[in-house]
């Protein structure tokens, strides 16, 4: 920015941009996400300014830290099958476990989402007097969503639509694992819905001497 911001100071998310829903758009994806402004602090802008910066020019980059704002989108990501966690057997650990190997691509979807979310924050960004602006699609993982997804059929997911583990019948998932899409809104509301959605079921099943 032209001048001073200082944005690690003061509320880490003071301003939010709702694109979550767009009826009657035409977009190459569906879905939609929020963007909101937020602090910044050193570590993570050195990152995701140019993960890979060095050298001088890099530096003067840096030496801008307090000019500098920042916002962020936060984007539906879709399911995609291949996605992933296993053991690796032939790399182990200190304690001589197998480490876990993350497998994560993006769902076509999700990038053409990205392209749009951040072709519009530049144009804030340029609006409010922005002289150099960089993008990037975030290496931060902030919500861990849908290893354990619902789903009508045991083929397509591991628990109904109460939680409750397909193969496992007394066995009931409550966090956000078992979300079908992770949307573009933070999880915390829909988790405690689903988790008193649940609570319901399982007094309904114990008043009824099914569980």
């Amino acid at each position: 920015m032209p001048g001073r911001v200082d944005n690690y100071r003061g509320t880490t998310y003071t301003g939010l941009v709702a694109d979550d829903m767009a009826p009657g758009q035409s977009r190459d994806f569906v879905g939609g996400f929020l963007y909101v402004s937020r602090g910044i602090h050193l570590p993570s802008f050195a990152n995701e300014a140019d993960a890979a910066g060095w050298g001088a020019e890099y530096a003067k980059v840096m030496e801008q830290y307090p000019n500098m704002a920042s916002a962020a989108y936060i984007g539906e990501d879709m399911p995609v099958a291949d996605n992933r966690i296993t053991l690796n057997e032939s790399v182990k650990d200190q304690h001589g476990l197998p480490v876990p190997h993350i497998v994560k691509r993006f769902h076509a979807n999700d990038l053409a989402l990205s392209d749009y979310a951040l072709a519009r924050g530049r144009k804030i960004f340029e609006a409010v007097g922005a002289e150099r602006v960089f993008t990037s699609q975030s290496r931060v993982v902030i919500h861990n969503l849908g290893t354990c997804r619902q789903s009508r059929d045991p083929a397509d997911g591991v628990c109904d639509s109460f939680g409750r583990t397909h193969e496992v019948p007394n066995l009931y998932i409550s966090d956000g694992s078992q979300f079908a899409t992770s949307a573009a809104a933070p999880p915390t509301l829909t988790i405690v819905a689903l988790a008193i959605r649940q609570a319901e079921h399982l007094v309904g099943r114990l008043g009824a001497g099914k569980a």
